[in-house]
């Protein structure tokens, strides 16, 4: 079952999409669908929309289910069906949530090397916070446990109508290339969804295009959730899966962010270049072309797995290499954002032995200057990796076993 809502105590149901593979390129057929406020919308709401208001009715009501789907609908600027909802008790979504429980792979294997462990296999897991609603991208449905908390109900409304409008959600996302462009296509698309369910659950009034932007820029706020993040960056026993669900809430800042400004546009263009520097960022960047190190080889091992981690990776790897002194993460968000701005593409190489069930990685990070990283650079938080600066590159090499690290990093160097 895959499923997905926004309690991010326990973030549910977004484990099968884990983003983890190495897909091919989505097709521009698929990126064509309207995704946000109409073609050429950029900050106003149809003016027929401006007197639809948050509804206030009973769910069980099919009624009230269209009035819902209706106002979600005058806020993107975009058709779309009514959503198939149930209210369903809690123990309903905990037991499709509860089918989702993790397991640890190779790649899995490989980040914890680099001190990016995917989950915390050590501490014991809690009871998952049920969240109000959740969406159902198999059954294509709205699941809401609590009708009262229409906030969150109209977030998931708002992602079901943009997984209609692309085709599918989760097959979108799979086909980008890369982890990087997968979590930036997923954050872009969740973030929508998180922007227009506020939007919607906050206009709660008739008002005007200019009353509506003054709303957003006053009332729609997303940096709390973006500190919790920064948080978990630090903290390197949460593991990585809970940055992954909370880089969804950058996404709703990139969205919200262009939107006030005019400059948000639903073209494909945008969806086929995206990478997450442009979503930490707010903006549309350059892409860049590097050419990478050629990956030594060690007897034994052969690679299964390649791929661009990003810079959401990159500061958390640096981040937990020396966990920095202050008692904010408000310098953290000026670190990342500086770091996505120098950041020149990384690769990421998995390598196993099948025959001794060992991983080892190396990580090819480049930076335009890697003097201006806002980083020690020391590895005092994580002397399990050797790592080394040249030509405006950091090599980072992992192992579980310590003697193949080493080797792998003479032969690196």
């Amino acid at each position: 079952m895959r499923t997905v809502g926004t309690s991010m105590a326990a973030p549910p149901g977004l484990r099968k999409l884990k983003i983890m593979s190495r897909p091919v390129i989505a097709s521009s057929t698929v990126l064509t669908a309207t995704l946000i406020f109409g073609a050429g919308c950029n900050n106003t709401v149809p003016e027929s929309c401006t007197e639809s208001v948050a509804p206030e009715c009973d769910l069980t009501d099919d009624a009230c289910v269209a009035a819902y789907s209706d106002h979600v609908a005058c806020i993107r600027g975009s058709e779309a069906s009514v959503p198939s909802l149930e209210i369903v008790s809690p123990a309903t979504v905990l037991s499709q949530l509860s089918d989702e429980s993790p397991s640890v792979s190779v790649s899995d294997r490989c980040l914890a090397t680099l001190g990016l462990e995917y989950i915390d296999v050590e501490a014991p897991r809690s009871e998952p916070r049920v969240p109000a609603a959740i969406y159902s991208f198999d059954e294509r449905k709205v699941l809401v446990v609590d009708p009262n908390d229409s906030r969150e109900v109209l977030r998931m409304i708002a992602l079901a109508h943009i997984d209609e409008g692309v085709g599918g959600i989760v097959d979108l996302i799979s086909e980008a290339d890369t982890f990087d462009a997968q979590l930036a296509l997923r954050a872009r698309l969740f973030g929508e969804a998180l922007f227009v369910g506020d939007v919607a659950w906050w206009k709660m009034e008739p008002m005007s295009n200019t009353e509506l932007r003054d709303l957003v820029e006053r009332d729609i706020y997303f940096g709390d959730e973006i500190a919790d993040l920064l948080w978990w960056a630090r903290y390197q026993p949460a593991g990585w899966w809970p940055l992954v669900s909370y880089f969804d809430f950058y996404g709703a800042q990139y969205v919200l962010d262009r939107w006030v400004d005019g400059t948000f546009s639903p073209e494909s263009s945008e969806l086929e270049a995206l990478d997450s520097r442009q979503v930490v960022l707010g903006q549309l960047q350059e892409t860049v072309v590097v050419d990478f190190a050629e990956m030594p080889s060690i007897e034994g091992y052969e690679t299964v797995w390649t791929d661009s981690l990003g810079p959401l990776a990159t500061h958390t790897h640096f981040t937990r290499a020396d966990p920095p002194p202050e008692d904010t993460v408000a310098v953290d968000r000026e670190r990342l954002a500086m770091l996505a701005d120098i950041s020149r593409g990384d690769r990421l190489t998995c390598l196993y032995d099948a025959e001794n069930d060992a991983v080892a990685a190396s990580w090819e990070i480049a930076i335009e200057d890697v003097e201006a990283l806002p980083y020690p650079l020391e590895y005092e938080g994580l002397g399990v990796v050797k790592h080394t600066i040249r030509d405006e590159r950091v090599f980072v090499v992992g192992a579980e076993d310590l003697t193949i690290r080493d080797r792998l990093f003479e032969k690196l160097m």
